[in-house]
């Protein structure tokens, strides 16, 4: 399995839920990483072991789209966090986005070239208490995605791709706290 990811703190990642979900009943935790910039076979910044996952528990009980959002926790490697070799992005708690601003989400699309990063930029095309959606082009591997401003501050996370509305969980109240109770 594969997704996207932003790093937001010295040894975190966030994430959909649905893309790493599974991990959390995987035996074989020695197998599974976070691997930042990743272009193709390269791995310019290395792979991050995962050390643990946190989904909120409204996920676990009813998976769906308006709580799908995760943080992982990573090791450090050579003695250096996932922070320290690539920009950490800040959260911006987003209640409320007005419609028609601009926004970038990038990831790991599955309709390019396996393990190669693209950016996407658009605007926001609507929104609900938990979603925000908008016009950019996106596809499978792109879930976990950042989305985020023209501050490059995370304003949700890419988690749904269809024919008319691309859409992201909003970082809400609710889940901006959840976010900042597993930030390292």
């Amino acid at each position: 399995n594969a997704g996207s990811g932003a790093v937001i703190g010295k040894n975190t990642v966030l994430t959909a839920a649905h893309v790493v979900k599974k991990i959390l009943e995987n035996t074989n935790k020695d197998s599974i990483y976070v691997i930042p910039g990743r272009n193709g076979a390269k791995l310019p910044y290395g792979k991050f072991k995962i050390k643990s996952v946190h989904i909120p528990q409204s996920y676990i009980d009813h998976a769906g789209v308006d709580t799908d959002i995760a943080v992982i926790t990573v090791d450090s490697l050579n003695s250096k966090s996932i922070g320290e070799v690539v920009p950490v992005l800040p959260l911006k708690l987003s209640n409320s986005i007005e419609n028609g601003v601009s926004l970038t989400t990038t990831g790991f699309p599955g309709d390019k070239t396996w393990g190669t990063m693209w950016t996407a930029q658009g605007k926001v095309t609507g929104q609900t208490n938990t979603r925000v959606y908008y016009d950019m082009d996106t596809k499978g591997g792109q879930s976990g995605s950042p989305v985020y401003n023209e501050k490059n501050e995370i304003i949700a996370v890419h988690t749904t791709g269809g024919s008319k509305n691309n859409f992201g969980k909003k970082i809400n109240d609710e889940y901006y706290q959840f976010i900042l109770d597993h930030l390292s």
